[in-house]
């Protein structure tokens, strides 16, 4: 999960019981869900995406910061409740003024059921915050993050915490696979060395054998051989022509 993290800084999840020994602090959210504990995900860390927090309207949380430098925010997602897109969109926000992630759309970025993380770098210094070239004032040294309710449903996590480092520091979820790798995945059954060498071996017996194999007792004459019937058909045909004439001319 997150062993190994000397530098995690804070931490809200919906199982708050399984990160105590790798964080600094924990934040309780403010509802819960009901679990999803057999529900399957692309990620090796899938207890975390279990669970979800939600509210039916904008929520958040504080996160203590340990001083000025560089630093990551990351929100891990999934959606396990709707089937399409456009039916969960919701914003986050830092510092209660900055929107960080606008109109995010679970499903329509991963589908159903499937992990999903968002990572937002930021700096700061002093009492400054600074995301992605915006710069706000810091209340204090904790780091507000809100979850802001939208016009369709409502806004939701399924885990959240901060690092103190950059992105490159922060383990990324395996991207998902595509058709044509699955296909490729797929190998086509191979044939049994073992049954192809025992029917070729049985096909060269049975040609064996017919070579080897005599008839006994005479050979049998051909009876079309001597048949002479197609020959005298033009004959036949010319006599029975004939006939009716001479009998016409005797009768004159």
């Amino acid at each position: 999960m997150l062993a190994g993290f000397d530098r995690l800084v804070g931490v809200a999840v919906s199982r708050l019981q399984s990160l105590d020994l790798h964080c600094c602090s924990t934040l309780p959210p403010p509802l819960s869900s009901p679990s999803f504990p057999n529900f399957c995900l692309s990620s090796p860390s899938r207890i975390l995406y279990q669970t979800e927090r939600y509210h039916h309207s904008t929520f958040g949380y504080e996160i203590p910061l340990k001083g000025d430098g560089d630093y990551v925010l990351v929100l891990k997602f999934s959606e396990v409740y709707f089937n399409a897109p456009d039916q969960k969109v919701f914003d986050v926000s830092m510092n209660g003024d900055l929107t960080v992630i606008p109109a995010l759309d679970i499903f329509g970025r991963v589908g159903r059921g499937v992990a999903h993380d968002e990572y937002v770098p930021f700096t700061i210094a002093g009492n400054t915050l600074i995301v992605g070239g915006q710069e706000t004032t810091l209340r204090g040294s904790k780091l507000r993050v809100d979850f802001v309710k939208g016009y369709r449903d409502n806004p939701k996590v399924n885990a959240i915490f901060v690092i103190k480092g950059r992105l490159d520091d922060v383990p990324k979820l395996q991207p998902l696979p595509r058709e044509e790798d699955l296909d490729s995945d797929i190998e086509e059954p191979r044939p049994n060395t073992n049954s192809l060498n025992q029917n070729a071996n049985n096909q060269n017996n049975k040609q064996q054998s017919t070579a080897k194999r005599r008839p006994s007792g005479p050979r049998t004459p051909d009876p079309y051989a001597s048949d002479d019937t197609s020959s005298m058909l033009p004959v036949f045909v010319a006599i029975g022509a004939a006939v009716p004439i001479l009998f016409c001319l005797c009768k004159l």
